[in-house]
């Protein structure tokens, strides 16, 4: 009785609707192609803000890309709150995302700033519409950061930065 009480509170606080899965909440699921938390690809920006979407957004570390008529085609997280059902998130090795996606294909990146520049690893499955980014920033300090996108199934995830051959030596 304990655990639906609960569950039920932090639905009720949260204003989510009861879609989500007791013990692991779906504002923290991440499904390939579909959503990630209480985003869903597709969803307009205009609901978004009406329904204060935007506190839950960055408090979460949550992105989003709107397309041309303001609906939502990529969604990106550095936060490890989000995993998939299997688990997979931001702290998952590229060697276990890729076990879980074999069909991910990898393109290099480099993108150059003021402070420095960042190179990219991104693991793209196009059919399943996730990826996962490694980026390694070198400037004053060296910072790696990983990330997980949903994007639409069958559409590559967009590239930033200049393309480049994976293993081609970075000259700053």
């Amino acid at each position: 009785m304990k655990f639906f009480a609960s569950c039920f509170a932090v639905i009720f606080i949260y204003g989510w609707s009861s879609q989500s899965i007791c013990g692991t909440p779906k504002f923290f699921l991440i499904e390939p192609g579909i959503s990630l938390g209480q985003v869903h690809l597709g969803q307009s920006k205009v609901i978004s803000r009406l329904t204060g979407m935007s506190k839950y957004l960055t408090s979460r570390e949550v992105v989003v890309r709107y397309g041309q008529y303001d609906d939502a085609i990529e969604i990106m997280t550095l936060s490890n709150d989000f995993k998939t059902s299997q688990g997979i998130g931001i702290q998952t090795s590229a060697q276990e995302f890729i076990k879980l996606f074999p069909s991910a294909r990898i393109t290099c990146t480099i993108s150059r700033g003021v402070s420095g520049y960042t190179t990219s690893k991104i693991y793209d499955d196009v059919a399943s519409g996730i990826s996962f980014e490694t980026a390694t920033h070198k400037g004053r300090t060296t910072q790696s950061i990983n990330s997980i996108t949903i994007h639409r199934k069958d559409v590559p995830v967009s590239v930033f930065g200049e393309i480049i051959n994976c293993s081609k030596k970075v000259v700053p």
